[in-house]
């Protein structure tokens, strides 16, 4: 049986990781009302993506537009960490469900008005790989 081979991070030349795969966030609107919204007051699918699972943990900070929307977030269809309380930002550290180094995941952000005739609303403003979350 032959050496296991690692694969350690290797440092760039002038700084910071050599590593691929690891993108900038995609910038979103400053104006509110171009944001993904419903008024549904059931989970409803508004941002979808998918993306090579790298790291073991994942960190969200997802702002609402108004104190009528709740948020939530899911990998492949499980919720990961809590939904936000009506009106308030998500942010969260999480371990990824079933982690497997370099599988594709789909990430779903989904919400929810709190009330009839409400309009709920929110930007992904990071969502990013991180290491094992500790609590």
């Amino acid at each position: 049986m032959g050496p296991r081979r690692e694969h350690p991070l290797s440092e760039d030349a002038l700084g910071g990781l050599a590593r691929p795969y690891i993108p900038y966030l995609s910038l979103t609107p400053e104006d509110t009302l171009a944001w993904a919204q419903t008024t549904s007051t059931s989970w409803t699918t508004l941002y979808r993506g998918h993306a090579f699972a790298q790291h073991p943990g994942i960190y969200a900070y997802i702002p609402v537009f108004s104190g009528s929307t709740q948020v939530r977030l899911l990998v492949n269809g499980t919720q990961v960490g809590p939904k936000s309380k009506p009106g308030t930002v998500l942010e969260l550290r999480e371990a990824l469900p079933d982690f497997k180094f370099s599988e594709i995941v789909e990430i779903q952000v989904q919400g929810r008005a709190t009330a009839e005739g409400r309009v709920a609303s929110c930007s992904v403003r990071m969502l990013y790989g991180m290491r094992t979350p500790t609590k």
